[in-house]
């Protein structure tokens, strides 16, 4: 099974500067998927900085209507130090939620902290294989390779 073609890859939100506001992605439709997996990249923080991502969902494709769902967060809290979050991630996934639409909405509390790009990975997609998302510039497949 190659991952790339069984399932849809997208960046949902660029970086973000260094700030304690919130960061809300762009909404994906889960229609004809399992679920979704959020990977929230940490670039880096200051110290004691508190990250906090949340998965919510909505019936609309509209940000007004959107609910958190009940345990799907990931928090990390850094140390007394500066960096001690950078290269780390939070991972949030949902499977089969009741709603047809889900983003998720990243506190940055306490002290600023810096997010790489947020992806998200649509599994469990029905219609194979998946079309590369205008998000991914390229993608390769390699099967038994030899050495360079």
């Amino acid at each position: 099974m190659n991952f790339t073609k069984n399932y849809d890859i997208k960046i949902v939100s660029d970086h973000a500067a260094t700030a304690t506001t919130a960061v809300t992605t762009s909404i994906i439709d889960t229609q004809g998927c399992q679920g979704v997996t959020f990977i929230v990249p940490i670039a880096s923080n200051t110290a004691s900085s508190v990250v906090t991502a949340t998965i919510q969902q909505s019936a609309t494709n509209a940000a007004g209507g959107m609910a958190a769902l009940s345990g799907a967060v990931a928090t990390v809290t850094g140390a007394a130090s500066s960096n001690s979050l950078q290269g780390k991630s939070l991972v949030v996934e949902v499977v089969n939620p009741s709603k047809r639409y889900v983003r998720v909405s990243v506190a940055r509390t306490a002290a600023a902290s810096v997010l790489g790009n947020i992806v998200a990975i649509r599994h469990g997609v029905k219609m194979l294989p998946v079309e590369k998302d205008a998000t991914v510039s390229a993608s390769t497949i390699v099967v038994s390779p030899a050495e360079a």
